[in-house]
């Protein structure tokens, strides 16, 4: 039988304490007729692994995982029949979903762009093992292919986006506000807040970054922002908004803070 490194969830989901994780040889997955395996070089760890970890996103499995990167391995028997240009060697990502079932309210709501709220959940890390290992499994319909004009971008650069960078991207997108108008985000200094700052001033707005103390400021800036509110100092967020804005406030929040108060 072949095998491969995972690092194993070992810790009872629900716990109250750090989650735990081993890394053992685990039976490498085999392709089924219409799947890709992918050899994994590079995976994030996205804030959810840890609320998956502990039992915050219902049952889960015991690879975790959904921000890898890595090329093909393996083809499925159907595979060069559905798609030719599939090709093993061709780099990949490996995001959240997985799959979908395509008949739920959610899949067919495609005004909404509804399957990623597909009701049977085909999640990394649920309906199939993450990417906290060296190899995975991909339905061929949910493949990511990599375009090659990416090919110098590091790993580790492309990774984050797969989550982090899709979320963030969403929400600014859904917004649907004017070019050249102000954006605020909460929690920017962070991971996905960030990734927002960056998308957001590359799309043409001016952003105005939201979190605390002065190190995140220098975060922010360096990312695209305009401006940035730091809330530990004195006065109200509304008020420092109007008095950098010259009394116009932002036409769009994004919050990406973890923060309740936020």
């Amino acid at each position: 039988m072949d095998t491969h490194k995972a690092a194993v969830l070992t810790s009872p989901q629900g716990s109250k304490e750090k989650p735990t994780f081993t890394v053992r040889d685990e039976a490498r997955p085999v392709p089924g007729p219409n799947e890709v395996l992918v050899r994994l070089s590079m995976t994030g760890l996205c804030g959810s692994d840890l609320g998956m970890a502990m039992g915050h996103f219902g049952s889960v499995g015991n690879i975790l995982g959904h921000e890898g990167v890595g090329r093909i391995a393996a083809l499925g028997s159907n595979v060069a029949a559905l798609d030719q240009s599939v090709e093993v060697g061709q780099r990949v990502g490996v995001a959240w979903t997985r799959d979908i079932c395509s008949t739920c309210e959610s899949c067919v709501d495609l005004a909404n762009e509804g399957e990623t709220r597909c009701e049977k959940a085909l999640h990394s890390g649920k309906a199939y093992d993450g990417t906290f290992a060296q190899y995975t499994l991909v339905p061929l319909r949910y493949l990511a292919r990599l375009p090659p004009q990416f090919d110098n971008l590091p790993d580790e650069e492309i990774a984050p986006i797969l989550c982090g960078g899709v979320t963030a991207y969403k929400a600014i997108k859904g917004c649907r506000i004017t070019p050249g108008q102000w954006f605020a985000i909460s929690g920017a200094g962070g991971g996905v807040g960030a990734l927002a700052v960056a998308y957001a001033h590359a799309m043409g707005y001016r952003v105005i970054a939201v979190d605390a103390g002065p190190e995140k400021g220098e975060i922010c800036k360096a990312h695209g922002a305009e401006l940035y509110i730091d809330v530990t100092t004195p006065g109200t967020l509304g008020e420092k908004v109007r008095r950098a804005t010259g009394g116009h406030g932002a036409k769009a929040v994004v919050v990406a803070a973890t923060a309740t108060v936020a």
